[in-house]
């Protein structure tokens, strides 16, 4: 078996940690954990161990509150198990991989993680990974999460909650291969930026469910869900479920802001793969720009790829974005030109009650050769 890497457990404890800088110039943390590769941050593959941190302790840190990382092929898996984190700088919980191992990041309810930028990050950044290594990307979030102002190392807008493959900064690698998948039970928010987003620059399925009973709200978007893989051999899907079909509970609120095409729910893929959106009874969005926002950016795509989308409950729709629209959705050939190569097909299903404040109610487009 690989070896682990473990953080104590710190049970009702309190962890205060500084601002200053390590050693080695980067960002402190009140838990700092991982494998290297070597003496330095090199990705090595011959290094084998995981890391594992279980925390019940409270912390406040003026860095990040807990930052397990791996260098190796191993797992690296945070389970936060009670009381709070307040990360003043960047990330409440930062997960990040650079090879073929699994990272998840599981909380539970009762929990309250506040980030300067990011509530939870779990991230791979491997540029190489085989299918059959069955890389994962998860995360299960219960409690409360709150994003702040602070941008990103890379200057990108504050997150809630961000899962997914992000290999060569973020550009598409056909030769990275893995699944994202985001569960929340939690109440979101971002202050800056985006409730909850899952993606994946790499070929693999990208699945978000916001379950019903919670509250997810970003400026930008409520939830994102994409799949970036684009060209020869490339592959993906994204499916976003909102809600349940329990009728005896409440059902899930999306909130996006005013900000250039916000957007409730966003669902982009620049494949051939598919797009599903699923809204229950009760669900209910409110958004600044559109409601639900569903493209494919694909040069190619087969009839087997399909945009669908089931609306109930009920959608506000705002005057963000250019003719902003309650449902819009749509193939735009990759560059909003008519595209032989593309023939997938959009299929809307509404029960829901749609208020649109400009634009359109419903807006569907197909610059290929699929149905509408």
């Amino acid at each position: 078996s690989f070896p682990t890497r473990r953080s104590s457990d710190l049970i009702g404890s309190t962890i205060d940690s500084g601002s200053l800088l390590t050693s080695s110039s980067s960002r402190p943390a009140a838990i700092l954990v991982g494998y290297k590769g070597g003496t330095t941050t090199t990705p090595n593959s011959a290094v084998y161990g995981n890391v594992l941190v279980n925390n019940s302790a409270n912390i406040a840190a003026g860095g990040d509150g807990i930052r397990a990382y791996n260098y190796g092929s191993g797992n690296v898996t945070i389970n936060d198990l009670a009381g709070s984190i307040v990360a003043n700088d960047q990330f409440g919980i930062d997960a990040s991989s650079y090879g073929s191992g699994q990272v998840a990041v599981t909380t539970v309810d009762g929990d309250t993680i506040t980030g300067g930028s990011y509530g939870i990050q779990a991230i791979n950044l491997a540029t190489s990974i085989l299918s059959s290594a069955q890389s994962s990307v998860t995360v299960v979030a219960y409690g409360t999460i709150d994003a702040g102002f602070h941008l990103s190392p890379g200057a990108g807008e504050s997150q809630g909650i961000s899962a997914g493959y992000w290999p060569n900064n973020g550009t598409s690698d056909t030769s990275v291969n893995g699944t994202v998948s985001i569960d929340n039970f939690a109440n979101v928010t971002s202050e800056n930026g985006w409730g909850i987003n899952a993606y994946n620059w790499g070929n693999g399925s990208v699945t978000l469910t916001d379950e019903a009973g919670t509250s997810v709200s970003g400026v930008q978007y409520g939830l994102n869900g994409f799949s970036g893989s684009t060209g020869a051999g490339s592959s993906g899907s994204v499916a976003i479920t909102v809600g349940s079909l329990d009728p005896t509970g409440a059902n899930a609120s999306i909130t996006a802001g005013s900000a250039i095409n916000a957007a409730g729910i966003n669902a982009s893929d620049r494949n051939g793969g598919t797009i599903a959106i699923t809204m229950y009874d009760g669900d209910t969005i409110n958004s600044g720009g559109y409601g639900i926002n569903a493209g494919n950016q694909a040069t190619s795509a087969s009839s087997q790829s399909n945009i669908t989308i089931t609306a109930r409950g009920t959608i506000n729709s705002g005057f963000s974005g250019f003719m902003a629209a309650g449902i819009n959705a749509g193939y735009n050939g990759g560059s909003g030109t008519v595209n032989a190569s593309v023939d997938g097909n959009v299929f809307v299903y509404d029960y829901a009650a749609i208020n649109a404040a400009s634009g359109f109610g419903i807006n569907l487009y197909n610059f290929g050769g699929g149905n509408i």
